[in-house]
């Protein structure tokens, strides 16, 4: 499978019922059970109160020990932390200073919609960073990997309810705007944006055939879990199908058609084509070495393509210093007593960018393990 594949399953949640649930499916999933679990232990949830401002005593020296907090009626509100401050308020995408700062590389795919949290997820940025901003004002330290990760993918023939491996990847023969070849295919979606990212235009285009669908096989649902059969290509094909009638792709019966459809010049992308059959045929990828599994012709009509003019950003991780106990550190690496970090606030966990080589470990293992671990080190104290 190579080693940027991963496996049905590996971003999805399942309840008692055994549903499949997606990553926007599972994640709300997940959040009901854990707070039904704190409700259960005693733990009492305040709803619609925003944390805007950190208490650390001794002229802003010694231990954080309370946070100050706007509720639904306005009115200000002072929590007393017994035995520690736990900050867990996700991204910094949508404040465009912060960005500008830490992955400025990013901010044309900042989505400018205004997101309403208690009722969808969008891509091109969450949060505003209120949690960064009060870590700092006490005197955190920010990250030492800069610029920051972010997490953000490449959609090239994913509009659909089917998918190949590796994750979030379109692994035949993509090429740019002047109608060639740009990068080794065999790539997940994070890698891919980054090629994505410095094309003309950053648009980019995915050309394949019928066969693509045999040879390309196994194909999985979105949300599968290891429990579900593969989907079979009969319905990959009945999928490009339907994409193709509503526009989402194009289909042809000619790459000439196809070229004009997608607006590429047609000399051009016949060429490139050529080029890469080539190489197919050989079994060599003489300009990028793409495993020669993945030497998937295009040849056999009908030919299909899709046109994607931009990267998908879902937010920039990363941010405050912190320590294996996800404690938070200040310029000098001391622990700001008292004050501990969870989730995507958690700074060098990644490096350049999230890259999905194993899928679902930023829900995983910031959002979930490490909360867990932190919660057991509060709770020795």
């Amino acid at each position: 499978d190579g080693i940027v594949s991963t496996f049905p399953g590996s971003h999805c949640f399942v309840d008692k019922r055994k549903q499949r649930k997606d990553a926007a499916g599972g994640q709300p999933l997940v959040v009901k059970t854990l707070a039904k679990c704190a409700l259960t232990a005693g733990v009492k949830i305040d709803y619609k109160t925003v944390a805007e401002q950190l208490v650390r005593e001794n002229n802003n020296t010694g231990r954080v020990t309370a946070v100050i907090a706007k509720n639904a009626e306005g009115k200000y509100v002072k929590y007393i932390g017994s035995k520690a401050i736990v900050l867990a308020t996700g991204d910094f995408t949508r404040d465009r200073e912060m960005v500008t700062k830490y992955c400025p590389e990013v901010l044309p795919f900042i989505s400018p919609k205004p997101v309403n949290y208690d009722a969808q997820l969008i891509s091109g940025g969450i949060y505003a960073g209120d949690g960064h901003k009060m870590g700092l004002w006490v005197g955190a330290a920010w990250q030492k990997t800069v610029p920051n990760a972010p997490i953000i993918k490449s959609w090239l023939n994913l509009p659909g309810s089917v998918v190949p491996q590796p994750y979030l990847s379109f692994q035949g023969l993509a090429v740019n705007k002047n109608g060639v070849r740009y990068y080794n295919e065999d790539a997940t979606g994070a890698v891919a944006a980054f090629f994505q990212m410095n094309q003309p235009d950053t648009t980019v285009f995915a050309v394949w055939d019928i066969d693509y669908a045999k040879r390309m096989a196994p194909w999985y649902y979105n949300g599968q879990d290891f429990r579900d059969p593969e989907a079979n290509v009969e319905a990959v094909i009945t999928t490009w199908e339907a994409q193709a009638k509503s526009g989402r792709i194009c289909k042809a019966n000619s790459l000439k058609e196809l070229a004009e459809q997608l607006g590429l010049d047609t000399a051009t992308l016949s060429a490139t084509v050529e080029r890469y059959n080539g190489f197919c045929k050989k079994g060599l990828d003489e300009d990028y070495f793409k495993r020669p599994g993945l030497l998937i012709s295009v040849k056999k009509a009908p030919f299909y393509g899709q046109i994607n003019k931009a990267p998908t950003l879902l937010v920039v991780s990363g941010g405050l210093r912190t320590n294996t106990k996800m404690q938070v550190l200040d310029v000098e690496n001391k622990v700001i007593p008292g004050l501990y970090a969870v989730g995507t606030i958690i700074g060098d966990m990644y490096a350049n960018y999230y890259s999905f080589m194993a899928s679902g470990i930023h829900l995983g293992a910031n959002c979930l393990t490490f909360p867990y671990l932190v919660g057991r080190e509060i709770d020795k104290t």
